[in-house]
């Protein structure tokens, strides 16, 4: 009997402490710009830069993690297209008697995802977390560092307003160009119509557009054979 108890206590010894004992936290994704859900996101959990965990999150953009105990953690969120953010979570200070069953000391955790901005650099965002967590003994959970989440928050809004204002200047830059391209075309000041759609295409997001780039290749087409008849006339002028 003696032997038997032995062993199993061997064993739960082999055990790492976190397998005995784990948080869980949950939440959904949504984007910013639809409000909708967001599905097939990557959630990983990284401890001193290894992977110990990671999940995906549902079409109705829920997810769920569990994290060990006495660690600190990195929780990142990912999806392609997607600016990616991360989170840190310190799970340390906690008294294991006072962890309900199921581990559920959080919140529930819900995350706005925004897409890749042309010409901004979110990068920063891979290394400064979106939000703080720790343990609070007065709430008797883990609680997140409200100033840090508050001032994080702020520069992030703070770009994505620049961003949304610099997208309305360039619209209606180029849709200024556009209409004095038209104009000039209609009458038939072909150099300077184009110098007007060329400066439609170099406005940020527009170089792709498809009118003004059939214009060029009408108004070059035009000017070749304008080019040709005339080296024609000479021609024939000095015959």
């Amino acid at each position: 009997m003696k032997a038997v108890i032995l062993f199993i206590l061997l064993i739960f010894s082999a055990i790492p402490s976190f397998m005995a004992q784990q948080l869980v936290f949950d939440g959904r994704l949504t984007d910013v710009d639809s409000k909708k859900r967001i599905g097939d996101v990557k959630v990983t959990v990284f401890e001193g830069g290894k992977q110990i965990f990671q999940t995906t999150s549902a079409s109705n953009g829920k997810y769920l993690v569990n994290i060990p105990l006495n660690a600190t953690l990195k929780v990142q969120f990912t999806k392609a297209g997607y600016v990616t953010k991360t989170m840190s979570i310190n799970s340390g200070g906690i008294n294991e008697e006072d962890i309900p069953i199921g581990g559920k000391l959080f919140p529930p955790i819900d995350i706005d995802l925004f897409t890749n901005r042309p010409n901004v650099d979110f990068g920063f965002l891979n290394s400064e977390p979106v939000v703080e967590w720790s343990y609070d003994p007065s709430k008797f959970g883990m609680w997140y560092n409200e100033g840090k989440m508050t001032a994080m928050k702020s520069k992030i809004e703070s770009l994505l307003e620049k961003v949304e204002n610099e997208g309305k200047e360039n619209e209606a830059k180029y849709n200024q160009l556009i209409a004095d391209a038209d104009k000039l075309f209609m009458a038939e000041d072909y150099e300077n119509a184009l110098t007007n759609y060329s400066g439609a295409l170099s406005v940020p997001g527009k170089s792709a557009e498809v009118h003004p780039n059939n214009r060029i290749v009408e108004i070059d087409n035009i000017l070749k054979k304008k080019a040709k008849e005339e080296m024609l006339n000479q021609q024939a002028n000095q015959a």
